[in-house]
């Protein structure tokens, strides 16, 4: 019995995202109303509306971050009986060793570095939640799976842990 590692996610900053939001929506509401609005005789609910859409939209994402960067339980639990995922908002949560066949680490966008997790029944997890399964599929379309563990939010090196990930998988595969 091997102890179960638990790899922290790491700190956000959430100050320095909220004021980019803020900025982006501030941004996006000088240009509507310094350049698109004169331009435009009336409808004076569609502008109020645009503005109230633009608000609620920055809003909301702060409210994402500031959730998502208190959450207390950790990125990536691997223990005896498979790894448990929690670094990113596609994640699937629990996933056993047997259903695992491999592991591969790949560039995503913005130099994200991810874990591909290859799994022997992929639409199980593209169809567990009806909400994520459009992103899922295009994730297996294009990674090979529809899991993908986010390594660079981990505070641990990517290709250790993906070391790790593969040295496990091997010990409990062969029992």
């Amino acid at each position: 019995m091997e102890k179960p590692i638990e790899f922290q996610k790491k700190k956000q900053p959430v100050l320095l995202i909220t004021l980019f939001l803020l900025f982006i929506g501030g941004a996006g509401i000088w240009v509507l109303l310094r350049f698109l609005y004169p331009n435009l005789e009336g409808f004076w609910k569609f502008k109020l509306t645009a503005v109230v859409i633009i608000a609620a939209v920055v809003i909301w994402a702060i409210v994402v971050v500031i959730r998502h960067a208190n959450r207390k339980i950790p990125g990536l639990v691997v223990d005896n009986n498979g790894i448990t995922d929690h670094t990113n908002i596609t994640s699937v949560g629990f996933i056993p060793w047997n259903d695992i066949t491999s592991f591969e680490l790949v560039k995503g966008s913005f130099q994200h570095q991810l874990i591909v997790v290859k799994v022997k029944n992929p639409d199980f997890y593209i169809y567990a939640n009806p909400k994520l399964s459009a992103s899922r599929q295009m994730q297996l379309s294009q990674f090979g799976s529809p899991i993908l563990v986010t390594a660079t939010t981990l505070e641990y090196d990517p290709q250790q842990l993906l070391s790790i990930l593969t040295e496990r998988l091997g010990h409990f595969t062969r029992y």
